[in-house]
């Protein structure tokens, strides 16, 4: 009977950076360590504060979408129409926010943080076409109503540094964080979305494990380690 192989819309793009380390954690199950932690917990404050929100409210130059809900729980795509591969495979995450517009439209919008001019759309298209493709198609077992999805786009946030806060609420935090925000609309690629698929489906079920990339950081670890032991 064929595996089930789950693919993170948040990994799609650079999965195949490393084909090594790739099948390492995904048939292995061996990952590099989180260094961020507080990436998470950000996250989470973000999406909890635009839930309800208009977003042009917020954001200057944002599209006029209310946030309906924020993602609580991994949610999956129908298995991928690929071919030539041995395996299931579907698309398994939890989305940031969904937001609707005046006309009962609904929008996918992803939150990140990121410097002042660092231009994310090409970066994240992937993963937001993932999550389209999941409230489009989702899973027969997960008895979800498919979902039409209109548009997407990235709410990105740049830190800009502390401040003191004010003397009546130091009992409760000391420092406010400041960010500025703007909205990044995001174009759809839902053919780029499946060649990835196809070539990650590929390269899992290959029968010869990739070979140690030049440029990986953990393959030069790994080299370095080999000849360490070996002097």
């Amino acid at each position: 009977m064929p595996d089930q192989v789950k693919l993170a819309p948040s990994l799609m793009q650079d999965a195949l950076k490393c084909p090594r380390c790739f099948v390492v954690a995904h048939r292995h199950g061996i990952k590099p360590e989180n260094f961020m932690p507080w990436v998470g917990t950000f996250a989470t404050w973000e999406e909890k504060h635009f839930v309800g929100l208009n977003i042009a409210d917020e954001v200057p130059g944002a599209p006029s979408w209310v946030v309906k809900s924020k993602g609580s729980t991994t949610i999956r795509s129908a298995p991928l129409p690929l071919k030539g591969v041995h395996d299931e495979y579907i698309l398994a995450g939890r989305y940031d926010l969904l937001a609707e517009d005046s006309m009962g439209n609904t929008y996918i919008v992803d939150c990140k943080t990121a410097s002042m001019g660092e231009d994310k759309a090409d970066r994240y298209r992937m993963q937001l076409s993932a999550y389209a493709r999941i409230f489009e198609d989702p899973h027969p077992e997960d008895e979800r109503i498919p979902i039409k999805i209109a548009g997407i786009g990235l709410l990105i946030h740049h830190p800009q540094g502390f401040l003191r806060a004010p003397e009546s609420e130091r009992d409760r935090y000391e420092h406010l964080f400041h960010v500025r925000s703007h909205f990044l609309p995001v174009e759809r690629d839902d053919v780029s979305l499946l060649n990835q698929a196809t070539k990650i489906a590929q390269t899992l079920e290959a029968e010869r494990f990739p070979e140690l990339s030049p440029d990986c950081v953990e393959c030069k670890r790994e080299v370095f380690g080999a000849e360490s032991i070996l002097k």
